[in-house]
């Protein structure tokens, strides 16, 4: 529709940038390795140790599934994040 503002190219170009950043940070983080899965597969692992510790009244082994939940959360919520990048 018409030619871009050199506003728009620092713009477009900025955000290209960061996501650039984004994608370097992200693979810092998890190692690019990790697959989408892997979150949902460490939330139901922690979900099972935390019944485990409820039912043989383990606290450790119920705190130790809560982080594993978390664990898994976050890397869903990481590999959400890569899909935006993309």
């Amino acid at each position: 529709m018409g030619k871009k503002s050199s506003s728009q190219d620092k713009g477009e170009g900025a955000l290209d940038k960061a996501k650039v950043k984004a994608k370097e940070v992200i693979g810092a983080v998890t190692g690019e390795k990790e697959k989408k899965s892997d979150g949902a597969l460490d939330k139901v692992k922690g979900r099972a140790k935390e019944a485990i510790g409820a039912l043989t009244g383990n606290e450790e082994k119920k705190a130790e599934g809560r982080t594993e939940q978390t664990k898994g959360t976050a890397k869903d919520k990481l590999g959400k994040v890569k899909d935006l990048l993309k």
